[in-house]
Protein backbone atom coordinates (compact mmCIF):
# COMPACT_ATOMS: atom_id res chain seq x y z
CA UNK A 1 0.00 0.00 0.00
CA UNK A 2 1.41 3.46 -0.88
CA UNK A 3 1.41 5.44 2.61
CA UNK A 4 2.02 8.54 1.46
CA UNK A 5 4.13 11.01 -1.03
CA UNK A 6 5.88 13.97 0.23
CA UNK A 7 7.66 17.04 -1.71
CA UNK A 8 10.26 18.47 0.14
CA UNK A 9 12.57 21.46 -1.27
CA UNK A 10 12.60 19.40 -4.88
CA UNK A 11 12.62 15.96 -4.09
CA UNK A 12 9.88 13.92 -4.05
CA UNK A 13 9.38 11.15 -1.93
CA UNK A 14 6.92 8.23 -1.83
CA UNK A 15 6.98 5.74 0.54
CA UNK A 16 5.42 1.91 0.30
CA UNK A 17 4.36 -0.39 3.05
CA UNK A 18 4.22 -3.87 2.81
CA UNK A 19 2.82 -5.74 6.04
CA UNK A 20 2.56 -9.86 5.65
CA UNK A 21 1.71 -11.97 8.50
CA UNK A 22 1.79 -15.36 8.49
CA UNK A 23 1.98 -18.24 11.35
CA UNK A 24 4.29 -21.50 11.08
CA UNK A 25 3.64 -24.86 13.49
CA UNK A 26 6.66 -26.27 14.08
CA UNK A 27 7.32 -29.64 16.62
CA UNK A 28 11.06 -30.73 17.64
CA UNK A 29 11.74 -32.78 20.68
CA UNK A 30 14.08 -32.15 23.41
CA UNK A 31 15.12 -34.37 26.39
CA UNK A 32 12.62 -36.97 25.81
CA UNK A 33 9.77 -34.22 24.47
CA UNK A 34 7.84 -33.07 22.42
CA UNK A 35 6.99 -29.64 22.01
CA UNK A 36 4.66 -27.86 19.36
CA UNK A 37 5.20 -24.14 18.64
CA UNK A 38 3.08 -21.98 16.57
CA UNK A 39 5.62 -19.01 15.31
CA UNK A 40 3.80 -15.80 13.94
CA UNK A 41 6.10 -13.96 11.52
CA UNK A 42 5.08 -10.37 10.94
CA UNK A 43 6.87 -8.77 7.98
CA UNK A 44 7.12 -4.95 7.30
CA UNK A 45 8.51 -3.61 4.16
CA UNK A 46 9.15 -0.30 3.23
CA UNK A 47 10.34 1.17 -0.07
CA UNK A 48 11.55 4.74 -0.49
CA UNK A 49 11.58 5.85 -3.67
CA UNK A 50 13.29 9.35 -4.36
CA UNK A 51 13.12 11.51 -7.30
CA UNK A 52 14.54 14.90 -7.73
CA UNK A 53 12.75 17.81 -9.09
CA UNK A 54 16.25 20.67 -9.70
CA UNK A 55 19.30 20.29 -9.17
CA UNK A 56 19.42 18.32 -5.91
CA UNK A 57 20.90 14.97 -6.75
CA UNK A 58 20.04 12.10 -4.61
CA UNK A 59 20.92 9.43 -6.53
CA UNK A 60 19.02 6.91 -9.22
CA UNK A 61 16.71 4.52 -7.49
CA UNK A 62 19.03 1.64 -9.11
CA UNK A 63 21.65 3.49 -6.47
CA UNK A 64 19.26 3.07 -3.60
CA UNK A 65 18.32 -0.76 -4.66
CA UNK A 66 22.35 -0.84 -4.74
CA UNK A 67 22.65 0.64 -1.15
CA UNK A 68 19.46 -1.26 0.25
CA UNK A 69 20.88 -4.87 -1.45
CA UNK A 70 24.28 -4.16 0.13
CA UNK A 71 22.70 -3.54 3.23
CA UNK A 72 20.92 -6.91 3.37
CA UNK A 73 22.91 -8.85 1.84
CA UNK A 74 23.65 -11.48 4.88
CA UNK A 75 20.55 -11.47 6.20
CA UNK A 76 19.32 -14.74 7.84
CA UNK A 77 17.24 -17.26 6.45
CA UNK A 78 13.46 -17.76 8.43
CA UNK A 79 14.24 -19.12 11.44
CA UNK A 80 13.13 -22.78 12.27
CA UNK A 81 13.35 -23.29 15.67
CA UNK A 82 12.43 -20.46 18.80
CA UNK A 83 15.87 -20.53 19.26
CA UNK A 84 16.96 -19.83 16.12
CA UNK A 85 14.20 -16.71 16.43
CA UNK A 86 15.75 -16.19 19.28
CA UNK A 87 18.98 -15.79 18.44
CA UNK A 88 18.22 -13.45 15.19
CA UNK A 89 16.47 -10.30 16.98
CA UNK A 90 19.11 -10.51 20.65
CA UNK A 91 20.64 -7.85 21.03
CA UNK A 92 23.63 -9.14 18.69
CA UNK A 93 21.57 -10.38 15.91
CA UNK A 94 20.68 -9.89 12.39
CA UNK A 95 17.19 -8.42 13.46
CA UNK A 96 18.53 -6.87 17.11
CA UNK A 97 18.46 -3.26 17.51
CA UNK A 98 22.46 -2.92 17.36
CA UNK A 99 22.27 -4.00 13.55
CA UNK A 100 18.75 -2.88 12.49
CA UNK A 101 19.44 0.71 13.28
CA UNK A 102 22.68 0.94 11.92
CA UNK A 103 20.93 -0.58 9.00
CA UNK A 104 18.67 1.83 8.78
CA UNK A 105 21.11 4.93 9.38
CA UNK A 106 23.06 3.92 6.48
CA UNK A 107 20.86 3.68 4.16
CA UNK A 108 20.48 7.31 5.31
CA UNK A 109 24.12 8.45 5.86
CA UNK A 110 25.15 6.34 2.19
CA UNK A 111 21.84 7.89 0.36
CA UNK A 112 22.53 11.82 1.59
CA UNK A 113 26.48 11.88 2.05
CA UNK A 114 27.17 15.32 3.58
CA UNK A 115 24.41 16.83 2.61
CA UNK A 116 22.41 18.55 5.82
CA UNK A 117 18.85 18.68 3.54
CA UNK A 118 19.12 15.42 2.74
CA UNK A 119 20.25 13.91 6.08
CA UNK A 120 17.50 16.03 7.81
CA UNK A 121 14.83 14.64 4.96
CA UNK A 122 15.77 10.62 5.68
CA UNK A 123 15.97 10.95 9.29
CA UNK A 124 12.09 12.28 8.52
CA UNK A 125 11.68 9.42 6.33
CA UNK A 126 12.70 7.06 9.12
CA UNK A 127 9.86 8.69 11.78
CA UNK A 128 7.37 9.00 8.85
CA UNK A 129 7.79 5.56 8.08
CA UNK A 130 7.88 4.30 11.56
CA UNK A 131 4.47 6.46 12.41
CA UNK A 132 3.21 4.75 8.89
CA UNK A 133 3.86 1.18 10.59
CA UNK A 134 2.42 1.80 13.87
CA UNK A 135 -0.83 2.48 11.84
CA UNK A 136 -0.91 -0.81 10.29
CA UNK A 137 0.09 -2.44 12.92
CA UNK A 138 -2.72 -1.05 14.51
CA UNK A 139 -0.90 0.77 17.37
CA UNK A 140 2.05 0.46 19.68
CA UNK A 141 4.91 -1.56 18.32
CA UNK A 142 6.95 -4.18 20.16
CA UNK A 143 9.64 -2.45 22.66
CA UNK A 144 12.36 -3.43 20.29
CA UNK A 145 11.45 -1.33 17.43
CA UNK A 146 10.93 1.57 19.82
CA UNK A 147 14.79 1.33 20.55
CA UNK A 148 15.83 0.66 17.31
CA UNK A 149 14.24 4.06 16.28
CA UNK A 150 16.01 5.79 18.95
CA UNK A 151 19.57 4.39 17.92
CA UNK A 152 19.28 5.06 14.53
CA UNK A 153 18.12 8.41 14.73
CA UNK A 154 20.72 8.84 17.15
CA UNK A 155 23.03 7.60 14.27
CA UNK A 156 21.98 10.32 11.85
CA UNK A 157 21.92 12.92 14.53
CA UNK A 158 25.68 12.17 15.22
CA UNK A 159 26.73 12.67 11.62
CA UNK A 160 24.65 15.86 11.43
CA UNK A 161 26.57 17.05 14.53
CA UNK A 162 30.08 15.38 13.44
CA UNK A 163 29.50 17.80 9.91
CA UNK A 164 29.02 20.93 12.50
CA UNK A 165 25.70 21.21 11.84
CA UNK A 166 22.63 22.55 14.59
CA UNK A 167 20.53 19.58 15.50
CA UNK A 168 16.78 19.96 15.30
CA UNK A 169 14.26 19.87 17.80
CA UNK A 170 11.26 20.19 15.48
CA UNK A 171 11.52 16.75 14.21
CA UNK A 172 10.50 14.70 17.17
CA UNK A 173 9.80 10.69 17.27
Amino acid sequence: MQVGTQNLNGLNYQLNLNYQESLKQATFKSGGSTFAVELRTVSLEFNLSVSTLGKNEFGTQNEWQRIANELMKNAPKFPATPEEAAAVVSEDGFYGVKQTSQRLAQFVLQGAGDNEELLRAGRAGIIDGFKAAEKAWGGKLPEISYKTLENALKLIDDRIAELGLPLLKDIEA
